[in-house]
């Protein structure tokens, strides 16, 4: 019996609407079932949340990894020199484990000095700032009493009546904030329990970051693998370059900005130290975290540290108001620059426009992706365009391919005519 010969043209049809319809019946099932659906995708998220932080830390690590792994590689092999080794990969893995061992023992060791010398420190200055607390009270209080009987601005009546509001709007702020805290007790018992898990979530990622980084040449380039045997050549080699190009601007920016932070930091604790301004360990913590937010990171850092301040000593406060925006234009003018480099290529109105976005979609988290992030779309979406422009015969600045040749035959074929000119001279 012969067999029934088969019809590409209309197997790919086949094949088409089967996919098709496949797409659209999970679209209609997902809708109908979202409740279920977000359960369980909230779920499968909880799991893999040690694996989300494994990855962060792998990949913040890296670069450090790898400069140590390039150091122990020459190290090795000027050591090893004169000895013969059966195979060349050997001294690759004892570098590649050394340059791991140590990776790991410099970040604890930093993190262990951070928190030994800060927390205390802090708090020390919560400590101050709490009991100080109702003496800056008074201190307001017999600030705006010498003002207002000063100026004569109201009756005296008048003016304890105001100082009266004054004090009753306070106590009944103080009031309401206990009430807030008794009846958000049980949800605080529930943030206190999900920060425990964060933080165990945390450790098993950091064990897992270690996997990461010794196979990280073996998950590229497995992943690489997949990619082409998905897609087509052309189609998979511009999503490689297209995710290194990705890689490089959003790992650059984000050690970059943790390096730029640090220092500023640290700076801002030794001026204040030489200043003489209360609070200096607590301050230059709180200046270094919202350092890493761009653009808006430093008036957010500065504006509670000033306040503050100015309840332990007004003119500290103006001292620190000038040595802060002193500090901030040396970071954006000179520190940052020479750190993170010129490699975003944003104006300002696409930061404040992806730090908005993502700020209010992502909270503070998507504040420090939203830069990096919106660099890789507006690169992605330049390429695209670009690439399509060169397609219908234009360069990047709109002009036409075939006029810039042209103009190019033309400069030449009028450089060969005045060497043909100069020979005869010579002649």
């Amino acid at each position: 019996m012969q067999k029934p010969e088969m019809n590409k043209k209309y197997n790919t049809i086949a094949a088409y609407v089967l996919v098709v319809a496949v797409i659209l019946i999970s679209f209609i099932l997902v809708i109908t079932y979202w409740g279920d659906v977000s359960s369980a995708i909230g779920k499968i998220l909880v799991v893999l949340n040690p694996f989300f932080w494994g990855f962060a830390i792998a990949y913040i690590l890296n670069p450090i990894y790898c400069r140590l792994g390039n150091g122990f590689q020459k190290l090795f092999s000027h050591i090893f020199k004169k000895k013969k080794f059966k195979k060349e990969s050997t001294l690759g893995n004892a570098a590649k484990i050394t340059a791991l061992v140590t990776t790991y023992i410099i970040v604890i060791a930093a993190l262990v000095l951070f928190f030994s010398i800060i927390i205390p420190q802090l708090w020390q200055s919560l400590e101050k700032l709490v009991n100080n607390l109702q003496g800056y009270l008074e201190t307001v209080e017999r600030t705006l009493t010498i003002n207002l009987d000063d100026f004569h601005i109201f009756s005296s009546e008048a003016n304890s009546i105001f100082l009266g509001m004054i004090e009753k709007g306070i106590m009944d702020s103080l009031e309401k904030l206990s009430e807030i805290i008794t009846a958000y007790s049980p949800k605080l018992l529930s943030a206190v329990t999900g920060f425990a898990t964060q933080l165990m979530n945390i450790g098993l990622g950091l064990i897992i970051s270690i996997y990461m980084l010794a196979d990280k040449k073996r998950f590229s380039k497995q992943a690489k693998k997949l990619v082409y045997a998905i897609f087509k050549k052309e189609r998979a080699e511009r999503i490689v370059s297209g995710v290194q190009r990705a890689n490089t601007t959003f790992g650059g920016f984000i050690s970059g900005k943790i390096i730029d932070s640090c220092i500023i930091g640290v700076i801002c604790f030794i001026g204040m130290t030489i200043l003489r301004i209360p609070y200096a360990p607590l301050v230059s913590v709180v200046i270094l975290v919202a350092n890493i937010i761009p653009f808006f990171g430093p008036i957010l850092g500065a504006i509670p540290t000033t306040f503050i301040i100015l309840l332990e000593d007004p003119l500290s406060a103006l001292w620190f108001v000038i040595f802060v925006i002193v500090l901030q234009q040396a970071d954006g003018n000179f520190i940052g620059p020479k750190i993170i480099g010129q490699k975003i290529g944003l104006s300002s109105f696409w930061i404040i426009f992806a730090l908005l976005i993502m700020g209010s979609y992502m909270g503070v988290f998507g504040m420090l992706i939203a830069v990096p992030v919106f660099a890789i779309i507006y690169d992605g979406v330049r390429n695209l365009c670009n690439a399509s422009l060169k397609k219908k015969g234009y360069n990047e600045d709109m002009t036409p391919i075939a006029a810039e040749e042209g103009s190019a035959e033309d400069a030449s074929s009028g450089e060969k005519a005045e060497n043909g000119t100069t020979d005869k001279e010579n002649e």
